[in-house]
């Protein structure tokens, strides 16, 4: 039996991770439906019920993109808790599962807590709160991600949207400059997941920087870091968006002995 089962191993973030416990020796398997590496120890299966019992299952095997979740439907939400129960059946594991901060929905001021009442407004948000609800009555932990950035990011998001104009002679162009978010490095991610699997505690993890930047301040960072600060950043939305969303991580912290970068790691994305 595996001491650490990890599905969706060959996206963003299951890659880097199964890349890190290589490195530190770790006992793991990861499985994708789609693509193997014999070095970072990923085999492929044609379904995740296929994966053999472990101890612990790191569940990274969901949709990351919103505007896709959005565009499936309602019944996503149901699909999804049939599956992450299927797979819990299938290996009898803790589940370690990887949800999002969107299901506090912005819109406060202070950070939140992992305590906080959640704001799910979206079918996204539904299906990552369902999923959480279901790990932990069955004993499981949750990590709460906020924006994870660095080498392998998706190419639909507000910082590849960036990368792709800082050489552009428009300028860089965005929706709106003014929505306040949290960035944390891959890197960080990574060695907070497997900090939850050593801490084996039944509870919600928030995992980010703790840092509010807005977009605008993203930009400006990653122009200064490419010598070309000079470049103009102008928004296409006529009124600003001026959303907050920040996560409280110093219980994560203080119970995972955590800590992230304490600044935007701008050379780990250019």
């Amino acid at each position: 039996m595996n001491n650490i089962s990890i599905i969706g191993a060959s996206g963003f973030i299951g890659k880097n991770l199964c890349s890190y416990l290589v490195k530190i020796n770790e006992i793991f398997e990861g499985f994708s439906r789609s693509i193997a590496n014999q070095n970072l120890k990923i085999k492929i299966v044609n379904d995740y019920s296929e994966v053999p019992k472990s101890k612990y299952l790191i569940y990274l095997a969901e949709e990351s993109r919103v505007r896709a979740v959005e565009s499936l439907g309602k019944s996503y939400i149901q699909n999804s808790l049939d599956s992450i129960r299927s797979i819990h059946n299938a290996t009898q594991a803790k589940i370690i599962y990887i949800s999002s901060s969107l299901v506090y929905g912005p819109g406060s001021l202070t950070p939140w807590k992992a305590s906080d009442d959640l704001n799910l407004d979206s079918i996204y948000a539904r299906s990552k709160a369902a999923c959480e609800d279901y790990v932990l009555d069955n004993g499981g932990s949750v990590a709460r991600l906020t924006n994870v950035y660095g080498p392998g990011m998706s190419k639909e998001n507000v910082l590849s949207d960036i990368l792709n104009q800082t050489d552009s002679s428009k300028g860089v162009i965005l929706r709106n400059l003014y929505p306040i978010r949290d960035y944390v490095s891959i890197d960080d991610v990574v060695k907070c997941i497997h900090k939850i699997y050593i801490k084996d505690l039944n509870k919600i993890f928030n995992v980010g920087s703790g840092i509010p930047l807005s977009v605008k301040q993203l930009a400006e960072i990653i122009l200064k870091a490419k010598n070309t600060p000079d470049i103009s950043i102008t928004q296409t939305d006529l009124q600003p968006n001026e959303s907050i969303l920040v996560v409280d991580i110093e219980e994560t912290k203080k119970e995972l002995e955590w800590c992230p970068a304490t600044e935007f790691n701008v050379q780990s994305v250019i």
